[in-house]
């Protein structure tokens, strides 16, 4: 016997006419409320043979000595047998058994499922061969740490004023570690994005997607990517004077060359919920693998007098390549026919690959944080 999925509740039995060689053809259709021919509807047809409430449950069971299944267009399943009767759930734990004279002819009404879950056949036959959306999306920040800072960088000479007024104040200038800064690693915030896209997905499944995010520069925290070093000295009246390095990442806007990637991802159906399965869950993966954004690196260093940063020079210490692997799962819903609205929440996974301008070694966190999503999405050719 063949299964045309999982039945849900019955709402009425009725019976009409005639018998045929002793046997009777029990015709089984699936109606809505307004007896109406149902689409996707879930049945299940069992041959019980045995007067056993052990095989009834919330829903209710037809049973029946079973010689044959036929199926016909559409949604008419002919079942040719002898019907015995169904058996219906009148209280919690209480089940009646419908005894039926010696009929042929009967349809089961059932309403459609709320929840469940829903195959990926049913899910492309049903959805759209082609939608265009668009999305908004929030990354949490990460963070790296780059070592082998090279002595150019770390190396400050003194200010010229101090020179001039307070040569015998300051250390030897003929001695290049007396201006060297000893810190040679860095820890360097990647702070958190947001993102715009425009997606493009095949089949209900397989999306493409557009991507720019916009990122903002480190901060400057002492200790962590800030460096300073008095060259006075020690017990020299009117107080250090500090030089300093830096290294931080850059900003990044929308629309920049750097900002583009090209996430590809599979959001693969799983369950539902509504009359015409209005919301759908689905599983998400994918990555940037092909297209991946760029984040701009540089160091600064100078002197650190009242308190303000005077700057001497900057240095393009190249770019970060993030390529992200991504796992989650998404919630999308109907706001009409053909538009959808969604929730995306991913785990994201980077690896940074390095293009350096001078020879700094690279140590990622490993770490995977959440990210956020949402899209709207117009669907075309919507059944």
């Amino acid at each position: 016997m063949k299964r045309i999925f999982k039945s849900v509740f019955v709402c009425a039995i009725f019976v009409t006419s005639s018998v045929c060689h002793s046997q009777n053809n029990l015709i089984v259709q699936a109606l809505d409320e307004n007896q109406q021919p149902l689409s996707y509807v879930e049945i299940i047809i069992r041959g019980i043979t045995e007067d056993d409430p052990e095989f009834t449950d919330a829903v209710g069971k037809v049973f029946y000595n079973l010689d044959s299944l036929q199926i016909t267009s559409g949604q008419e399943i002919i079942i040719v047998g002898t019907l015995n009767g169904y058996t219906m759930k009148e209280g919690p734990k209480k089940y009646v058994i419908k005894r039926l004279p010696n009929i042929n002819f009967t349809t089961i009404v059932f309403k459609k499922p709320k929840c469940g879950f829903i195959s990926l056949n049913d899910y492309t036959k049903k959805y759209s061969k082609f939608s265009i959306g668009f999305g908004f999306g929030y990354k949490k920040g990460d963070h790296v740490t780059l070592g082998n800072i090279p002595r150019n960088i770390r190396t400050v000479d003194p200010h010229p004023d101090d020179v001039k007024y307070r040569p015998d104040d300051i250390l030897d200038p003929n001695n290049p570690d007396n201006y060297l800064i000893i810190e040679n690693t860095v820890h360097v915030a990647l702070e958190h994005r947001i993102s715009l896209d425009v997606h493009f997905r095949f089949w209900g499944i397989l999306n493409i997607a557009i991507q720019t995010s916009e990122i903002k520069g480190s901060e400057v925290k002492e200790n962590e990517n800030f460096y300073r070093k008095s060259y006075i000295k020690e017990g020299s009246p009117g107080g250090d004077a500090l030089i300093y390095y830096l290294v931080r990442s850059k900003n990044r806007s929308f629309l920049d060359r750097n900002s583009f990637s090209l996430p590809i991802y599979i959001t693969y159906p799983v369950f539902y919920c509504g009359k015409n399965k209005e919301v759908i869950f689905h599983l998400v993966g994918g990555t940037n693998l092909l297209l991946s954004d760029k984040i701009s690196l540089e160091a600064e260093k100078g002197w650190h007098r009242f308190n303000e940063r005077q700057k001497e020079t900057t240095f393009d210490l190249g770019k970060l390549k993030e390529t992200e692997f991504f796992a989650g799962f998404k919630i999308e819903g109907a706001f009409t026919k053909s538009i959808r609205f969604g929730l995306q929440f991913t785990l994201v996974y980077t690896e940074y690959q390095e293009d350096f301008n001078v020879p700094l070694s690279l140590q990622q966190s490993n770490e995977v944080l959440p990210s956020l999503r949402l899209n709207l999405t117009k669907l075309f050719g919507y059944k």
